[in-house]
């Protein structure tokens, strides 16, 4: 991405058609078709939930720019002189303006699965489910959607009109953000809980009435604290056991935190300190066992 980007952005887009699609008693839908550029097309269901204060942005983009960058802009109204951008398995908090020669060389930031401004007792965070380039100038958040440069170019290389060349992100593509209003902080809004939420949906089967060995309703894991999240159960790479990884979220410490594994019948506590992450290697059945290990699976 080019340092002189906004010298070259300009809103863009054309509404063909909008209509409310679902008025029910769980979600208000609205639909909004675009086109944009030369010959692309954006479909995109704004929906509000009854039940909770979020609304969701679901898109569906037909892409054929070439050497375009498509960018979704929210201007929050949130002034702050910061702005808290998820990172793995913790966050940072960059500036929001570009006084600094530093700063203004951040013009486009790497960010996972949320982004926050808050200020004076509420903020808004955005959400995505698999967009990770952002920037932040002021109370406006923008969110890179599509990038269209030819595959593996790059300056000072030019290209050849004579050739043909493969330009990324050309084609279809589906987007889901999720936009949160919160009172307080990111903090007490349990936004990294809510980005998980989004991001690792539950999986559902349709299955008829029989009889079995499970309960109608059990869960296969859980943890007795807000800012503690599980963040992997899986088989470990050797040997029989299970791996259980979960990490503080929120930069503060947690004492005493309570690990169910229900279906397994196994619990233990742990503390964690400030964006701790911790692993177990946990052995389940008649007499189980657990022991703390490193990111290699290996004892501490």
């Amino acid at each position: 991405i080019d340092a002189d980007q906004e010298l070259k952005m300009r809103p863009e887009e054309r509404l063909v058609s909008r209509e409310v699609v679902a008025d029910g008693p769980l979600q208000h839908r609205i639909r909004s078709k675009y086109l944009i550029g030369n010959s692309s097309g954006i479909i995109q269901d704004m929906v509000f939930h009854s039940d909770t204060p979020r609304i969701n942005f679901e898109t569906a983009i037909d892409w054929s720019e070439k050497h375009t960058l498509l960018k979704a802009v929210f201007d929050i109204r949130v002034h702050s002189d910061f702005a808290r951008h998820e990172i793995q398995y913790g966050h940072v908090e960059r500036p929001t303006h570009r006084n600094l020669p530093q700063d203004r060389a951040r013009f486009e930031v790497a960010c996972h699965k949320w982004v926050d401004l808050s200020d004076n007792g509420f903020g808004v965070a955005i959400l995505n489910d698999c967009k990770y380039g952002f920037d932040c100038r002021g109370s406006e958040l923008r969110l890179t959607l599509l990038r269209t440069p030819a595959y593996a170019h790059h300056d000072p290389v030019t290209l050849d009109p004579a050739k043909v060349y493969r330009f990324m992100d050309i084609g279809e593509h589906e987007i889901v953000l999720r936009l949160i209003p919160h009172a307080g902080d990111w903090r007490e809004a349990a936004v990294p809980r809510r980005a998980w939420e989004l991001n690792v949906a539950p999986l559902y089967v349709n299955e008829y009435a029989h009889s079995g060995s499970l309960p109608p309703g059990a869960s296969l894991a859980a943890v007795e604290h807000p800012g503690v999240i599980i963040s992997v159960v899986k088989q470990a790479e050797d040997g029989e056991a299970l791996i259980v990884r979960a990490y503080e979220t929120c930069g503060l410490a947690a004492t005493d935190v309570a690990i169910h594994l229900p279906l397994l019948g196994v619990s233990w506590r742990s503390d964690f300190g400030p964006g701790q992450i911790r692993t177990w290697r946990v052995w389940p059945g008649s007499e189980p066992a657990i022991q703390e290990v490193d990111l290699l699976e290996q004892p501490v």
